[in-house]
């Protein structure tokens, strides 16, 4: 082979002097000579170029809302380095209001590593998982987009208590909450209200008031004819036109005071029932 000199000027060797392989290029300096030998002592030497690492990645995934997605392959080499999934790969997402960084889990062993990505609940939308995976000097980047498709939820109704009131006396704006995740209700056009005793409260007597998600029930009660207390069951239905959701309360209405009949034969002209409402004063004739 030849040798190059400092100087430029270049000598031809015999015979190889030694073999040597270390991966790449080596100069080296021509440190003594005699008629027999040259003496040489390496310089430096040009190392084989570092490889960047691989990464395979599927480029889109859908899912419906509140469904996670399991096991997307992710595949990752390297020529050079051993690669770990734990550690190697870096993951981030562009909308985390859909699906947020914590709710991405990374699992697999290297080379054949996996993610798992949950949404966030009630979320739907479009963003993208950034994947990066590095060998600590290079590092190559893949991106996947996720689609969530929405899916509609049934509305929310908050317990209404029960009630009570004396005969013929209303009970006004007896509050109660309604929700649905995928929307704004109205507390007329998405409530409907019916009783179970239409004698006792008419369903055309109840009436529905406030604004979203604040509601009002009104209830009008008709006056009580009986010796007894009486009671319905009034439910309300909440339907955000998909699906629906109802709730029960009980309404207890007190009867108008009664006077019962005499126990005294001496006294006469009295009728066996007499009636009158609460808080009302009766005038009762009769002959001792």
């Amino acid at each position: 082979g030849n040798l190059t000199s400092a100087d430029g000027s270049s000598c031809g060797l015999s015979r190889a002097l030694f073999p040597f392989d270390a991966g790449g290029d080596v100069f080296f300096r021509i440190v003594g000579e005699s008629e027999t030998e040259i003496r040489l002592s390496p310089v430096f030497s040009l190392l084989a170029e570092n490889s960047p690492p691989q990464l395979t990645l599927q480029t889109y995934a859908e899912t419906d809302e509140d469904t996670p997605v399991l096991n997307v392959p992710v595949r990752i080499a390297d020529t050079e380095s051993p690669l770990l999934c734990s550690s190697s790969l870096s993951i981030r997402s562009t909308n985390t209001l859909l699906l947020p960084n914590d709710n991405i889990y990374i699992t697999g062993r290297a080379p054949d590593c996996a993610l798992d990505l949950v949404p966030a609940a009630n979320k739907s939308g479009i963003g993208s998982v950034v994947v990066t995976l590095s060998d600590g000097s290079i590092s190559d980047k893949k991106v996947l987009q996720l689609k969530v498709k929405p899916i509609n939820d049934a509305p929310f109704l908050s317990k209404v208590p029960n009630q009570s009131t004396a005969s013929g006396t209303p009970i006004f704006d007896i509050p109660f909450l309604i929700g649905d995740p995928d929307g704004p209700l109205k507390c007329v056009e998405n409530i409907t209200v019916t009783s179970d005793n239409e004698s006792l409260l008419p369903s055309a007597n109840i009436l529905l008031g406030g604004s979203f998600p604040r509601c009002t029930l009104s209830l009008f009660p008709n006056t009580n004819t009986t010796l007894y207390e009486a009671s319905t069951t009034v439910t309300v239905v909440v339907n955000d036109g998909n699906f629906s959701v109802q709730g029960t309360f009980n309404l207890t209405v007190d009867p108008e005071v009664k006077i019962g009949p005499s126990r005294d034969s001496s006294l006469s002209g009295i009728a066996s029932l007499q009636f009158t409402n609460e808080d009302t004063p009766k005038t009762i004739s009769f002959t001792a």
